[in-house]
């Protein structure tokens, strides 16, 4: 996690991670910067998901960032990496949000 640099790039790396790997199949919660969201929300089989898997993840990353980022936002995170879209996130929280990631993503995973 020493790749994420700061707190909330951190916080909000381990929250997104999380998700698609509830979500979206992958063994491990852990991604890197260079990752594709493509290739991350497409599941470790490479194939067609159910939407709502996808959805879910959006679902559960957007309440920790305490914003909506929109349909348009998402599809065109596809074609960024994985520190693009957390460094988005962060700004789109903006200055005042405060990100505690401990706990925060085991427990709202579990639901």
């Amino acid at each position: 996690m020493e790749v994420w640099g700061g707190a909330a790039r951190k916080a909000v790396a381990t929250v997104a991670g999380a998700a698609f790997a509830k979500y979206c199949g992958w063994s491990k919660p852990f991604f890197l910067p260079s990752d594709n969201v493509a290739v991350i929300a497409s599941g470790p089989k490479f194939g067609a998901l159910d939407t709502t898997d996808v959805r879910d993840a959006i679902g559960v990353i957007e309440e920790f960032v305490g914003t909506q980022m929109g349909k348009t936002f998402w599809e065109h995170s596809g074609s960024a990496t994985f520190g693009e879209l957390v460094d988005k996130l962060v700004a789109a929280a903006g200055p005042n949000h405060s990100f505690e990631a401990d706990g925060y993503a085991a427990a709202q995973l579990k639901r």
